[in-house]
């Protein structure tokens, strides 16, 4: 909370000003999501505000500017050779769903056409796209998330669907099961 007023400072607003928040729902950290999850959800709920929802990957993708028949490829690096991954077109429509793979299996679908790379993932990407003969693009747009891309997604959705859409806290997008085990090794997940 202290960064968001800190933030909020900067900018010359208050949270009486807000008429709307976004949160990154992701994929991501754990930890990192479940407290801005948290922090996003507890400002809603005390300023009655509509909590809109997007995921790192759209988020991601957002400012990155493609040629007509590139395909945009977000990629997370989330090590043990594998990606967060979501495909879009050049209208930044969804291609596939938000997606943990391993680096070659993206790479698969993504072998019949142009493609632009960006995220933290893209480097690794864009490789295994040329060991399968395709030259990928990486693109110049930051590696994380933009907080601008984030509340422009937001706004759009508000404007399409209106602020009533939004009145239920949005759920994490966790695509791994945690790496956490309870005393003894035991896996809180297992079947």
């Amino acid at each position: 909370m202290p960064m968001l007023e800190a933030v909020m400072a900067e900018a010359g607003v208050t949270f009486a000003d807000l008429d709307a928040l976004a949160v990154t729902v992701g994929p991501g950290t754990f930890t990192g999501l479940r407290v801005g999850l948290a922090a996003a959800r507890g400002l809603a709920l005390a300023r009655s505000l509509p909590l809109v929802g997007v995921t790192t990957l759209e988020a991601l993708a957002a400012p990155v500017r493609a040629e007509p028949d590139e395909r945009i490829a977000a990629a997370f690096d989330a090590k043990r050779g594998e990606i967060y991954f979501q495909a879009f077109d050049a209208n930044h429509e969804a291609l596939t769903e938000p997606m943990l793979v391993a680096v070659e299996d993206a790479a698969d679908r993504l072998a019949d056409g142009n493609v632009m790379c960006v995220g933290t993932g893209a480097a690794l990407l864009a490789e295994a796209l040329a060991s399968k003969g395709v030259q990928a693009r990486l693109s110049d747009a930051p590696a994380q998330p933009d907080a601008c891309s984030i509340a422009s997604i937001a706004a759009a959705r508000i404007a399409a669907e209106g602020a009533a859409a939004f009145r239920t806290a949005p759920a994490p997008l966790y695509l791994r099961a945690p790496d956490a085990k309870l005393p003894g090794g035991v896996d809180p997940f297992a079947a």
